[in-house]
């Protein structure tokens, strides 16, 4: 009984924040006497993204064909538990997932979940905030589509790369999808004046890979923004849910960027 509806709550609660999660069930909460219609467009008004709208939509479904009966009350005291129950597991230091691209290691492969999809999933859950980070960008359409979301919705977004030929290939790639430029779409690198020379000429990169958002999910990676880091290469990184780290790792880079160590492009 109930069984399809308490795994839409499962997934849910196990793919957005927390604290989203606990807003949504007070939204629900006052969903006492609407339709169907109704609600399902209430879902349409508290949550922005796709896959979110998704997962509640789901949700409605199943509780309309498996509980009718069942008040909102009672929904959102199931939601709010099980938020309760994901945060206790996550305990201070956050969930973390193995993250993978590459060949399988047949029967004895560890579960990961893919670069891409882990990658996607960070920049989707955005409602704030995004920070990504890579040192290249190429030929990567789905993430490029899911950057030009985030900017529709209102969220944020800061994208640091190393070259200045990227930021641009990035930016003009972002915009056609938008349709228009986006003053939300910040665009950051690493001036070669800010970096450090070495007698030989050389001078250091800016080689990190992570996306952060709303300082509560994190993403970080060897892989770069590329079609064969996300699809092809081995590539390996975690995926941390909750806990300190994310908003430490979006407060750095955010520190280099108000001391202009990194320097806005766009």
């Amino acid at each position: 009984m109930w069984h399809e509806l308490a795994l839409a709550i499962g997934r849910l609660v196990e793919r957005a924040p927390a604290r989203l999660a606990q807003q949504l069930a007070e939204e629900v909460r006052g969903w006492g006497g609407l339709s169907w219609t109704m609600r399902r467009w209430r879902v349409r008004q508290c949550a922005s993204q796709p896959r979110l709208q998704g997962d509640l939509n789901a949700l409605i479904d199943h509780w309309e064909a498996e509980a009718p009966e069942l008040p909102p009350e009672a929904l959102a005291f199931g939601l709010t538990c099980a938020a309760a129950s994901a945060s206790a597991e996550q305990g201070d230091g956050g969930a973390v997932e193995l993250v993978w691209t590459g060949p399988s290691a047949g029967p004895r492969s560890t579960p990961m979940r893919r670069t891409d999809q882990a990658l996607l999933q960070v920049i989707a859950s955005a409602m704030r905030s995004l920070l990504v980070v890579s040192f290249a960008v190429y030929r990567v359409r789905p993430v490029v589509e899911a950057l030009a979301e985030c900017c529709r919705r209102g969220v944020d977004v800061r994208v640091c790369l190393d070259g200045e030929g990227d930021v641009a290939r990035l930016r003009e790639d972002v915009h056609r999808f938008l349709g228009v430029a986006d003053e939300r779409l910040g665009l950051y690198v690493w001036p070669e004046e800010q970096r450090r020379h070495e007698g030989d000429g050389g001078m250091g990169v800016l080689h990190a890979k992570c996306a952060v958002a709303d300082g509560a999910l994190l993403f970080l990676s060897s892989a770069n923004l590329t079609e064969y880091a996300l699809s092809r290469n081995i590539e390996l990184g975690v995926l941390i849910r909750g806990g300190p780290l994310p908003g430490r790792v979006e407060a750095q880079f955010r520190a280099l960027m108000d001391r202009g160590v990194l320097r806005r492009l766009s």
